[in-house]
């Protein structure tokens, strides 16, 4: 296989430093992938990516599900082993990454496949595969990975194939024993790099109980201020079940005017966003996050607390907003791609905040102590203060 990575460096703010081309060629094909920032290793081919690549077997006519499809290229890749007479569906809960496997899709001249934003397999139930293929996220949690393991069982067709690869600091040979114990087999095909990749075989027996808890949106009650705030949120949100150290710092100094319009971008479960919307009554108050879960949480959320004034926006960072002009802008961004360190989604917001400020807004950002956003925030706004920090966390803002 040949990679073919483009990326600058954020404070250059090259035009095209937040996007990558990926050339891939296997089995005598050749592949053309675009990828951005907000996607898993968007900059390369991951290892367990090119190992699912060498070992899935694909055969015309297959119905194959990619589950976890990131930008697409195991999905796309089997669509042409699977020819005409097979079918792929690509699913993934992040926006970002399932509008490019679409684009991608398109770019290929792959017609036997669709890209659907789903959490985990939600979007394709009542469909039967020959295989299903998965890089496992293993960051995103335990219950969502087991939740994989499970979707794929109940969606294969007896004696369908299930191909999955992690690292082995991500747990896979602990996921290897989970999939033999609900398979009844897995086989380890490869191993490099501190990377496995493994199948397991669908016998007769009834498919994988769905396990309801996992896909249930339960109430989080949290306490900021001094007040108890009811939020609604479930697995697969960061900091699902508890209100984060970081994101306390930044609700305990961040500054908002009655009237002010705010954004919360990567809103998560929509705390910081809620506590905007009590603070601004008369104001406007958006929230924009990539991942499907998190925005159907925070809009249960947002009802929970009948709140009239906020709109929540599934789509990728302060872009997603338009044109709107907002007093405020408050962040605490991702800063892990799996199990690795990206600052690039941080930089991505920062970049896209700017323009999104009234003159003389404020965007705050909270991170860890070891993060140096200040050069990018500085670059953009040409000052940055530590308005906040504790041991492990630091708040900044800077002022258009």
């Amino acid at each position: 296989m040949r990679r073919r990575g483009r990326r600058g460096r954020s404070h250059e703010l090259s035009p095209d430093w937040d996007t990558a081309e990926i050339e891939v060629e296997t089995r005598g094909m050749s592949f053309h992938f675009r990828t951005q920032v907000g996607v898993f290793s968007w900059t390369r081919l991951d290892t367990g990516a090119r190992l699912l690549l060498d070992a899935m077997e694909i055969t015309p006519g297959d119905r194959v599900l990619d589950l976890g499809c990131g930008y697409g290229v195991l999905g796309l890749v089997a669509a042409r082993l699977a020819r005409k007479a097979g079918q792929v569906d690509l699913v993934d809960c992040n926006v970002v990454a399932v509008r490019l496997a679409e684009a991608n899709r398109a770019a290929n001249g792959i017609p036997n496949a669709r890209a659907l934003v789903s959490d985990c397999a939600q979007a394709v139930l009542g469909q039967t595969y020959d295989v299903v293929l998965s890089n496992l996220p293993v960051n995103a949690g335990k219950r969502v990975v087991m939740q994989f393991m499970v979707d794929a069982h109940r969606l294969l067709r007896p004696g369908g194939r299930f191909y999955f690869a992690g690292p082995k600091a991500g747990g896979i040979q602990t996921w290897i024993k989970r999939a033999k114990a609900l398979f009844g087999n897995a086989e380890t095909l490869e191993i490099e790099r501190g990377y496995r990749v493994a199948v397991a075989v669908r016998g007769e027996e009834p498919p994988a109980e769905v396990d309801e808890d996992y896909f249930r949106y339960r109430s989080i009650v949290v306490e900021v201020g001094g007040q108890e705030l009811e939020l609604v949120s479930k697995p697969g949100i960061f900091s699902w079940d508890r209100l984060d150290p970081a994101t306390r710092l930044l609700l305990e100094n961040l500054q908002i005017g009655p009237e002010d319009t705010v954004l919360d971008v990567g809103c998560g479960y929509g705390v910081i966003g809620v506590v905007a919307a009590k603070r601004a009554p008369r104001g406007r108050i958006y929230m924009v996050d990539s991942n499907l879960i998190a925005v159907e949480a925070a809009r249960r959320g947002v009802a929970r607390n009948q709140l009239g004034n906020v709109e929540v926006v599934l789509g990728d960072g302060p872009a997603a907003i338009g044109d709107v002009e907002c007093d405020v802008i408050a962040t605490n961004p991702p800063f892990h791609a799996g199990r690795e360190v990206d600052y690039s989604v941080a930089h991505r917001f920062i970049q896209q905040a700017h323009p999104r400020l009234k003159r003389g807004g404020c965007f705050y950002l909270v991170c860890n102590q070891f993060i140096p956003y200040e050069r990018v925030i500085e670059c953009e706004f040409g000052r940055c203060e530590t308005v906040a920090r504790t041991r492990g966390f630091k708040l900044l803002m800077a002022r258009r």
